[in-house]
């Protein structure tokens, strides 16, 4: 499993994993939706007040369960997702463009960004590619389910980059966490962390992990440097 996870992080990183899954352009004619997952979380009892609280605010289903996002990003059903959205879980099901249902495994939980990699089987599934860097003004857009709405799109541009962490000018809702950031050439370019709520003026900032972030995070599981779960 690790030799075969090293393996396609390290085609993915550098592109080529793109070109030999796909003989034809149909991986870049996708719609975007069916890269999209919809996570499901049951979470282990809370340790403290505080993770009980912010648990409470996160979008729940008609059966309580905590509703995030994800995406694919290889076509061996590997979903890439925030780590706040999928640490302490009992269970995660997966919900696919299809309504069809998966029980993920959780790959790698990153002790240092709010990242998380998921597996649900060794199946043929569309994905992302990685961008290969993101611009202060560029415009991105974010999709993901809030609000349980499967594949709704808010767009907007990269207002700072911070290292790690990129900050949007652009709405997140709850139930985006852990869904993708996209540039205009539908490649990805951020992870939904968080968002901030200005009261007093203009829409929602939303902050993502960066891009850079990512490549590290893949980086670490490829090379075994990973410290994290």
């Amino acid at each position: 499993m690790k030799r075969l996870l090293s393996t396609v992080l390290s085609l993915f990183i550098s592109g080529a994993l793109l070109a030999e899954t796909a003989p034809t352009n149909r991986e870049t004619e996708l719609p975007i939706e069916e890269k999209i997952v919809e996570l499901h979380i049951t979470f282990a009892p809370p340790s403290t007040p505080e993770v009980k609280k912010a648990r409470k605010l996160m979008l729940k289903t008609e059966t309580g369960k905590a509703i995030c996002s994800g995406s694919f990003v290889s076509p061996y059903g590997h979903i890439l997702t925030a780590r706040h959205c999928v640490q302490d879980t009992t269970e995660i099901v997966v919900v696919t463009n299809d309504s069809q249902e998966y029980t993920a495994d959780t790959i790698a939980v990153s002790r240092n960004q709010d990242l998380a990699l998921l597996q649900i089987g060794r199946m043929p599934t569309p994905f992302f590619k990685l961008a290969e860097t993101v611009n202060k003004g560029e415009n991105i857009a974010i999709i993901g389910s809030p609000l349980g709405l499967t594949g709704l799109v808010t767009v907007g541009i990269v207002s700072k980059l911070a290292g790690d962490i990129t900050f949007l000018d652009c709405t997140g809702i709850p139930g985006n966490s852990g869904g993708p950031v996209l540039n205009t050439k539908k490649e990805l370019v951020g992870v939904v962390s968080a968002m901030v709520i200005v009261l007093y003026g203009p829409a929602h900032i939303s902050v993502v992990q960066s891009i850079h972030s990512i490549r590290f995070f893949f980086y670490e599981l490829m090379t075994g440097k990973y410290n994290g779960r």
